[in-house]
């Protein structure tokens, strides 16, 4: 199985939408703790988080990329991203609707889940869903992600966890001193660290990936620094000493955001700071 979380972060100007997982593919006896599970789409103002049977998750994540990919005002965006949740739930159903056995699991409907996250410019908001098995319906359904102190949070995975999780999360806001209606940090991030690093788990591990959904409808990946084996991991798997990393990275050491500095074979992880602009000077126009 997995573990993925999804939640906004409000900031005082702006918000963002942050989904997270752990990176360990297991079934068929294999255990690859390199397993990307966040998926940005080719609209680029959007991605989606997928937990369960890989045999589901990948090839319906290529199908709904290829379904924007041939539909131009849907990849162009001027079909809404409210529109596109609709897409995404008919392009997943017509594709179970092709499976010629009947899967036999502990739960009723096919073994994955989703979370989709994007920015409606008709709603003015970041939205977040769960795609699950709805019984009533027998078919996959696009929900609004449940709450945790006032704020959307999405949590799929292992089943068994995934209540856990949720009381970790919010015991973790009330350890802060958050109230209802608060803004709050990376707090489930460090919930699904503690998962990862539970040895007796064997549904979680690997590494953390995290991707990130902004208000200007953008998505921008998230890279890792592990002090222990000084690597960056992205999307689960460990840079080589000879690439380059152009993204955020978040550095485990101190829980702070910081940029790659190449130096020749070597990088070094520093704090970008902005040098305030003084050199301007008002003119009148004549």
């Amino acid at each position: 199985m997995t573990l993925c979380i999804g939640w906004i972060r409000k900031m005082k100007e702006t918000e963002e939408i942050c989904l997270a997982s752990d990176s360990m593919f297991s079934g068929g006896g294999s255990r690859l703790p390199v397993g990307p599970k966040l998926f940005p789409i080719l609209r680029g103002d959007c991605a989606i988080a997928c937990a369960g049977n890989t045999g589901y998750t990948m090839p319906l994540v290529e199908h709904i990329n290829h379904a924007v990919e041939i539909n131009g005002p849907i990849r162009d965006r001027a079909y809404d991203f409210l529109h596109f949740v609709h897409l995404v739930e008919d392009v997943v159903n017509s594709c179970l609707y092709q499976e010629k056995e009947i899967q036999e699991n502990d739960r009723v409907g096919p073994d994955f889940s989703m979370i989709l996250a994007g920015y409606s410019c008709m709603k003015r908001e970041l939205l977040l869903y769960t795609i699950v098995f709805d019984n009533g319906l027998k078919k996959m359904v696009a929900k609004p992600a449940a709450s945790i102190m006032g704020l959307p949070v999405a949590v799929i995975g292992d089943y068994e966890l995934i209540s856990k999780v949720r009381y970790k999360i919010y015991k973790a806001f009330e350890d802060a001193g958050l109230k209802k209606g608060d803004t709050f940090g990376y707090e489930p991030l460090d919930v699904l660290t503690e998962y990862i690093n539970d040895c007796t788990i064997d549904s979680v591990g690997g590494h953390l990936q995290m991707i990130k959904v902004h208000t200007y409808m953008r998505v921008q990946p998230i890279g890792f620094y592990y002090p222990e084996t000084k690597r960056i991991y992205y999307y689960g798997r460990p840079l080589r000493k000879y690439e380059t990393f152009p993204y955020l990275i978040y550095d485990l050491s101190d829980k702070s955001f910081k940029h790659m500095k190449v130096n020749a074979n070597s990088f070094q992880l520093v704090h970008e700071k902005t040098n305030e602009l003084t050199k301007f000077k008002k003119k009148e126009i004549r």
